[in-house]
């Protein structure tokens, strides 16, 4: 046993510690059994919920930007006397 320069104290087993070292897990288990799903459902739930909306408002505003864009370039042709040649 000592003492880290922070003041927390470090115990080092002697001996064979293989049987303790992981006493959670099981072989018969899948791993979405060994950890519980309801934190991260809420997570994903509250950042879905998040998200959603302003993707949805980004993807509207990049929508009328496109329209706007080629409705300018009409606008501007037509003032212009511009051809573009199709």
């Amino acid at each position: 046993m000592w003492q880290s320069k922070r003041g927390t104290i470090v115990v080092i087993a002697k001996g064979n510690t293989t049987d303790n070292h992981h006493e959670s897990y099981s072989p018969e288990k899948e791993p979405e059994e060994c950890v519980d799903p309801s934190p991260e459902r809420e997570i994903v739930s509250k950042v879905t919920w998040r998200l959603i909306p302003l993707l949805f408002l980004c993807y509207i505003i990049a929508y009328i930007d496109r329209i706007n864009v080629g409705f300018a370039g009409l606008q501007l042709q037509k003032a212009f006397g511009v051809d573009t040649g199709r």
